[in-house]
């Protein structure tokens, strides 16, 4: 039998790339030498997803990862999903000691070859604002954004101030992502002399005339009160049409906020799917987000975790799960016209979901059956509080 390349195809080009798909990295890795047919589907999907981490100890390695990218065969272009990660301590070098050996022109180089990318997320992991940064980076962050493949944009650990700058030229962004937004002053600078965080310096302006209109943005998330103001300033003064909206709070005060925000006339009157995460286990807030002016509202979505003294004592009974949830969906029963209600429900151990179940269902039937007359669906999501384990081929395949 004759050695060498395959003349005739293994498999139809699709059936090869559903094969493939479900293939782990060491598997796509050793496709990826196998033949011409195996080659660029085992490479597309080993650079789908593509982390770039810049720390102290990765800036030698930059220039070789640069080199590798540019040449054959041009794996770059099939990035599709990037993160872009820099470390507080090589911002602090580039803002405060720049020279020969600053890595901005290396890292400028590698985001410019990545142009498909359709899904961003930047983590800067500093207060110090972008206009500070060498230009020739600045100008790689702002052409990335500006591309009009991005459709999804995570921005973590950002000052206030960049989001204009980030945000100011996106073209078909359809989804926005805010989490960890550090907003300390009322102008475009909010750290101090030594790049630190200010927390005493203000926090209250919104500056919210200066956000450009993004007609295209659907989708909204937000992690914290500053989210809100944020979200007021990129939605209530741009001509969109918001369908989906998540918000996260772990107190009272920044309940009451939400409350302020979504029961303001600012709220799109399209909304369509609200997503409330509480992150506040230690029993029930005083105060609850009222929901009830959404009123094109159909799909209530909550992220709960029942109180532990409900979970771990055999005193606990129907009465008080049956609290704590309408304490949860109560926040919905304004909204006659929900149809979809979502429950994604943290678990401490194994047995709650047979407990939760078997116990509680029955009451909980019938408290959702008469708040809600056009419901048509219940889904009950289980979910441990621990991450679940990572499926290695969604790592990154190249981190620096």
């Amino acid at each position: 039998m004759a050695s060498g390349p395959l003349s005739e195809p293994l498999l139809p080009q699709e059936l090869l790339n559903l094969v493939l798909y479900f293939a782990g990295i060491p598997t796509l890795k050793a496709c990826a030498l196998a033949g011409t047919q195996l080659r660029e589907p085992s490479q597309r999907l080993l650079f789908a997803h593509f982390t770039l981490a810049v720390d102290i100890d990765s800036k030698p390695r930059l220039s070789a990862l640069l080199d590798a990218l540019a040449g054959p065969p041009s794996v770059a272009r099939h990035v599709r999903e990037l993160e872009f990660r820099i470390s507080r301590a090589v911002i602090l070098d580039l803002v405060h000691a720049p020279g020969s050996e600053s890595p901005e022109f290396e890292i400028g180089a590698i985001l410019e070859l990545m142009d498909g990318v359709r899904t961003l997320t930047l983590d800067m992991a500093s207060t110090v604002p972008s206009a500070m940064l060498p230009v020739a980076l600045r100008d790689a962050l702002v052409m990335l954004v500006c591309r009009s493949n991005v459709a999804k944009l995570r921005l973590q650990c950002v000052p206030f101030a960049d989001l204009l700058f980030l945000v100011s030229g996106a073209k078909g962004l359809r989804e926005l992502e805010l989490s960890g937004v550090l907003i300390a002053t009322d102008s475009d600078t909010d750290t101090t002399a030594d790049g630190n965080h200010d927390p005493g310096a203000g926090g209250s302006q919104r500056r919210a005339v200066s956000f450009p209109p993004m007609p295209s943005l659907a989708r909204l998330s937000v992690d914290n009160i500053h989210g809100i103001v944020l979200a007021r300033a990129l939605v209530f003064l741009a001509d969109i049409t918001l369908r989906y909206l998540h918000v996260t709070f772990q107190s009272g005060v920044e309940a009451r906020n939400i409350q302020d925000f979504l029961a303001s006339r600012q709220v799109p009157a399209e909304l369509a799917h609200l997503r409330l995460t509480c992150t506040h286990w230690q029993g029930l807030l005083p105060i609850y987000p009222d929901i009830s002016r959404l009123s094109a509202l159909t799909t209530f979505e909550a992220d709960l975790r029942l109180p532990s003294q409900y979970i771990i004592t055999t005193r606990a009974d129907a009465t008080d799960y049956v609290a704590w949830l309408a304490h949860v969906l109560q926040t919905a029963t304004g909204c006659l016209q929900v149809e979809n209600i979502l429950l994604n429900v943290q678990l401490q151990t194994s047995h709650e979901a047979d407990l939760f179940f078997v116990r509680r269902l029955e009451p909980l039937d019938l408290l959702i059956g008469r708040a809600f007359p056009h419901l048509r669906a219940v889904v009950v999501a289980f979910q441990p509080t621990f991450n679940a384990a990572v499926n290695p081929r969604r790592e990154s395949a190249v981190e620096s």
